[in-house]
């Protein structure tokens, strides 16, 4: 089975490649989500996936904020031309759409699931809640998680929160 996983060498990516090691992994100099539809199409078709799991995303809040229109063009416009590229493969493609739990608010606390009001509230959670709407547009096998990934380690924003609970993830 060929498994495609963009963003490899973020930090999700990098947890999934010890998972699926002969999956499929290309950097950005071999498919970048900034390049032109039909460029990102013609990747798509040589490799041809069975299943794209797609990681790669600009996850930085202060840089999406800094530069909002490269937030848009990598989390939504780069997602939904690997997702349409991957419908169009012509092999029925399972396309797997890693977005972020911080599509909600937070507010009020308590827990969230798929039903519940999204109000992202930075262009980070804003262009991921975009591009899962473009990724529900699709007629496609697709699946959308949305993710509290948070690598193991010191948290670099002390003052963010008062308190903090999160999921690791975990080799089984």
């Amino acid at each position: 089975m060929s498994i495609l996983v963009t963003g490899g060498t973020g930090k999700l990516g990098s947890e999934i490649r010890k998972l699926l090691p002969d999956a499929i992994y290309p950097t950005r100099a071999e498919l970048d989500l900034t390049w032109p539809k039909s460029r990102i199409h013609d990747v798509i078709k040589g490799l041809s996936p069975e299943i794209v799991i797609h990681c790669g995303a600009m996850t930085g809040i202060k840089e999406c904020d800094a530069n909002p229109a490269l937030a848009y063009a990598t989390n939504v416009w780069g997602s939904y031309n690997l997702a349409n590229a991957s419908n169009l493969s012509g092999s029925n493609t399972r396309f797997v759409y890693v977005s972020t739990a911080c599509v909600f608010s937070g507010k009020p606390p308590g827990h969230f699931n798929e039903n519940s009001s999204a109000l992202p509230k930075n262009v980070y959670s804003l262009t991921k809640y975009i591009g899962e709407k473009f990724i529900e547009s699709l007629d496609m096998n697709s699946l959308i998680i949305r993710t509290n990934f948070i690598a193991r380690g010191k948290w670099p924003y002390p003052k963010a929160f008062v308190d903090r609970w999160a999921n690791y993830l975990q080799k089984l």
